[in-house]
């Protein structure tokens, strides 16, 4: 059993890291995610140490978001006029994400290394 503590500090890092990468990924779009679906927390590696940082884990989930399709800034996204809009008026997405991490993250260096695909899936 995963503790408390130890899937909040990992969603939080999680948020961190998504939204890094959607403010940057995409130059000049502005976007938010609006939640955070963690579907597993599993020992990387097969639990191996690395070093002084120790254990890493690797969390798998999905980040859902929005994204203001009358934003001038956004207009750089094909057809996102044409995309359907929810209650607000905002376009949807998702997104998976992994995430590699030390276990104890007061171990790591605190440097964030991310990638970003530029294409989507229809």
């Amino acid at each position: 059993m995963i503790p408390a503590v130890a899937t909040w500090q990992s969603l939080r890092l999680a948020a961190a890291g998504l939204t890094v990468a959607v403010v940057f990924g995409v130059s000049g779009v502005h976007a938010r995610i609006t939640n955070i679906q963690m579907a597993s927390q599993t020992p990387a590696s097969g639990g191996a140490s690395f070093g002084s940082v120790g254990a890493y884990e690797n969390i798998v989930g999905v980040a859902f978001g929005e994204i203001d399709p009358d934003d001038p800034l956004n207009a750089v996204i094909t057809d996102i006029d044409l995309a359907p809009r929810n209650a607000r008026g905002a376009v949807e997405y998702s997104m998976d994400f992994s995430i590699f991490k030390p276990v104890d993250t007061s171990k790591g260096n605190h440097t964030l290394l991310y990638s970003t695909s530029s294409t989507a899936a229809a």
